[in-house]
């Protein structure tokens, strides 16, 4: 989804991406450029944060916008505009790898709810 300041942000604000650093997750950053160019935004990274909370907090002061997963509206935080990608936006694969043998029951509730709520 596209998450962007409320108010109106300054012209060139609206092409200002603001993103995690390239080396937490170079595909999944290279692809969040390319939506942004397939929705017609020729952007530009101004800034890096850590973690998505940051990234929306630095939209919400008026830095710029982000795409970012539709988890991130739970963080409520005042200010933003959410705005859910086409239909035809691409999805993300995350991968799980765990060892053999005897797991933890946490992971294996965890394992289970992955396996109930994905759609692989």
């Amino acid at each position: 989804m596209i998450v962007e300041p409320k108010q109106p942000p300054k012209p060139s604000a609206a092409q200002q991406l603001v993103l995690f650093p390239p080396h937490q997750a170079q595909t999944l950053y290279d692809k969040i450029l390319g939506i942004a160019r397939d929705l017609g935004r020729e952007t530009t990274v101004v800034q890096h944060a850590e973690s998505w909370y940051s990234i929306s907090s630095l939209v919400a002061s008026g830095l710029g916008f982000t795409i970012a997963p539709e988890g991130v509206r739970r963080y409520r935080i005042p200010g933003l505009r959410y705005t859910s990608l086409p239909k035809r936006a691409p999805r993300v694969s995350i991968s799980l790898a765990t060892r053999r043998g005897v797991l933890a029951p946490a992971l294996h509730t965890f394992l289970d709810h992955v396996r109930t709520t994905s759609d692989v």
